[in-house]
């Protein structure tokens, strides 16, 4: 009986010990406070936002922010509460983070909230500007003209077709058409009037999907795209001098992690997805930040499903999208 209660005592040391170091023992020197991954991640002014996620067997609330000039993180305000999969987009000198999960494993925020953070006077931290119309967690958001645009997503355990708009003006939701195929973990990329979403799961689609849809603004109606070539879970979108960019993700089936880089031109899809420069490194669960021909992948896991939380990862790795 002492043999057992000595061996759970040690367990239970080197268990806490494990959870009190594991974030200094994946810290990069070149990478931030607390590496993560299911994130997003917010550009403005070279700079790029990420704030909450996974880390190591914890949710977190902290931001970092990537200088891409100087290629160093610093930190900025923590959310108002620990989130991972929550949304971020940025505009007008605002950083807006929406939605997420509250702790492991995916335990919804049920106050769902759109937060800002003003950098004109970040000191004043996060604060709440409006609740969503309903909880939201592994979706997407883009700012748009002074609108936000969330996509996607999970609630109370449906997966989501829904695109909702947010007037930052006035104040108000609204909702527009329904994306053909719900799903949660998609990626997005905005051009030309456009909103494109790729790949994504639901229980429908299984663990990843190869579905690429896009949305037109002004007509308020969704086309569709060829399907891509690998599946598509976790991981990153661009566009860049008339073509998607799809990078990276995971296979849960077969617990890969993808450094596979695909693009496509959306107005010649009859000539089909060609074969571009591998990723640095694989990674799922990364945030995206363009700015002009290179693509940041900041964070993210480098194994796949319930392997993430000792995987996370903190550093910035350039991706090109240049010919």
């Amino acid at each position: 009986m002492r043999k057992f209660a000595l061996a759970l005592v040690v367990l239970i040391i080197a268990l806490i010990s494990a959870w009190i170091l594991g974030p200094f023992v994946l810290r990069e020197d070149d990478g931030m406070a607390d590496p993560r991954s299911e994130i997003h991640a917010a550009e403005l002014d070279g700079k790029i936002y990420v704030a909450g996620g996974i880390g190591f067997f914890r949710t977190l609330d902290s931001c970092a922010v990537f200088d891409s000039l100087e290629r160093s993180f610093a930190e900025c305000p923590d959310l108002p509460r620990a989130l991972h999969h929550v949304a971020l987009a940025a505009g007008d000198g605002r950083v807006f983070a929406s939605g997420g999960y509250t702790s492991l494993p995916f335990n919804q925020d049920v106050d769902g909230a759109l937060f800002a953070l003003d950098l004109a006077s970040p000191g004043e931290g996060w604060r709440e500007i409006a609740k969503l119309p309903q909880p939201l967690g592994q979706h997407a958001m883009v700012f748009r003209e002074g609108v936000l645009w969330l996509i996607g997503g999970e609630s109370a355990g449906t997966t989501l077709a829904s695109l909702w708009r947010y007037d930052l003006a006035s104040g108000e939701w609204e909702e527009h058409s329904p994306m053909p195929t719900p799903r949660h973990s998609h990626a997005i990329a905005l051009t030309d009037g456009k909103l494109i979403v790729t790949g994504g799961r639901s229980a429908s689609l299984g663990w990843h999907s190869r579905v690429v849809e896009v949305y037109d603004f002004a007509e308020d109606k969704w086309a569709t795209l060829p399907d891509a070539p690998f599946p598509l879970g976790g991981h990153g979108a661009a566009f860049h001098d008339g073509r998607l960019h799809v990078f990276g993700g995971e296979d849960l089936d077969t617990a890969e992690v993808f450094v596979r880089h695909v693009s496509i031109d959306p107005n010649n899809p009859q000539d089909g997805w060609r074969e571009e420069a591998d990723m640095p490194a694989p990674r799922h669960g990364f945030a995206v930040a363009q700015i002009g021909s290179t693509v940041w992948i900041i964070g993210g896991g480098k194994r796949a499903g319930w392997r993430t939380p000792y995987s996370v990862t903190g550093t910035a790795l350039p991706l090109s999208l240049a010919d």
